[in-house]
């Protein structure tokens, strides 16, 4: 019994620092993943247990594995939760996102002086 309280000690703890890192609130989450921010506040405080389909939708909304949630375990480089979005983004829909990323980094530059 323990070492299940544990385990969902651990979990949560992850589970509230991707969350975190991410800049995602508790509302956010549990509006992804279709439960209240009660439970996803239980869940992270390790007093309920995420089911294996929490778990599931949890890394991929994060583009994170489950050997994270499990056992903290990160990638060597931190991703970059933008970059992994961009990825996922249909090819079809790429080139305007392209366009308009391009403008607004060209945008930027000219704001801070690098470019004339």
């Amino acid at each position: 019994m323990r070492e299940i309280k544990e385990m969902n000690r651990i979990i949560g703890e992850n589970i509230r620092y991707i969350r975190e890192y991410t800049g995602h609130t508790q509302e956010e989450l549990a509006e992804s993943l279709n439960i209240t921010p009660n439970h996803v506040s239980s869940i992270e405080r390790g007093v309920s247990g995420a089911s294996t389909r929490i778990i599931k939708e949890v890394a991929e909304l994060y583009s994170i594995s489950t050997d994270f949630l499990y056992f903290g375990n990160l990638p060597d480089k931190p991703v970059d939760p933008l970059i992994e979005r961009l990825k996922r983004v249909k090819p079809e829909l790429r080139p305007p996102i392209n366009e308009v990323l391009t403008a607004m980094l060209k945008a930027l530059k000219i704001q801070e002086g690098d470019e004339q």
